[in-house]
């Protein structure tokens, strides 16, 4: 079993609690390896619908934990007079700790916008061991 950091642990109980505050019921995963050895935790919702102003409730959490939004993609799926669908890919990186928190979900805006939360990775980068030549 992989031990996560510190930092990891700290960030993804964070997400936890904000989502368990509104009701919602995260699936957390245990900690992974990448294939470059840095570790990550997939947070998943299952059908979790938040409104705008939650949404932005939870990018005001990040950014209070020290994080900046540092890469986003967007491509909208579908749209009508009315509607409107993005399917989005947003990271948040931490400007100290190497935690990286990569968000996929669908924003919605027809008559109010709402957000459609898919998953959410939390990845930490762990440093590679030097090694030094005798």
């Amino acid at each position: 079993m992989v031990e996560a950091p510190e930092e990891l642990r700290e960030v993804v109980d964070a997400v936890k609690e904000f989502f368990v505050g509104l009701g919602l019921k995260p699936v957390i995963d245990k900690p992974q390896v990448d294939a470059d050895g840095s570790l990550f935790v997939t947070i998943e919702f299952g059908d979790a619908r938040l409104s705008e102003e939650d949404f932005e409730r939870f990018v005001d959490m990040l950014d209070s934990l020290g994080f900046y939004h540092a890469n986003g993609a967007e491509n909208q799926v579908s749209g009508f007079l009315m509607y409107k669908r993005w399917l989005v890919y947003d990271e948040y990186r931490h400007s100290s700790t190497g935690v990286t928190v990569f968000i996929k979900y669908f924003m919605t805006k027809s008559v109010k916008t709402t957000v459609d939360l898919d998953y959410i990775i939390v990845r930490v980068d762990v440093p590679r061991q030097e090694v030094v030549a005798p």
